[in-house]
């Protein structure tokens, strides 16, 4: 998992039209702490999703970007499946689970093998 800092990350990774999970975590919130487990448990299953760790409180003008140019409020935890620049699928809080996130990787990878 890569931790962003700033909105240049973000603006590079939606310029270059790749993939990935983006995940907003609050470091002062159980239920933020308990999605982070569980996106680490699919990044286990799923060595090659290429993950983003934002932590909003840390970095709250890089958290708005990403409202902002996704187009999906926010929410902490939140989890983003970005696409060529657009967002394929998000959850928040307890929507956030390694099975969750495992169906929604492997609907874009077919989505990616199909196009």
């Amino acid at each position: 998992m890569t931790r962003w800092t700033n909105e240049d990350e973000l603006t590079a990774f939606l310029a270059a039209h790749t993939s990935g999970i983006i995940f907003k975590h609050s470091t002062r919130c159980p239920i933020s702490a308990a999605a982070l487990q569980e996106l680490e448990a699919f990044e286990r299953e799923e060595p090659r999703a290429a993950a983003f760790l934002v932590l909003v409180i840390e970095s709250r003008p890089l958290s708005d970007a990403i409202s902002g140019k996704l187009g999906i409020p926010h929410a902490s935890p939140q989890a983003l499946l970005v696409r060529d620049g657009a967002v394929a699928w998000h959850a928040n809080h307890w929507e956030i689970s390694k099975e969750a996130l495992s169906k929604a990787w492997r609907g874009h990878a077919a989505a990616v093998n199909d196009a």
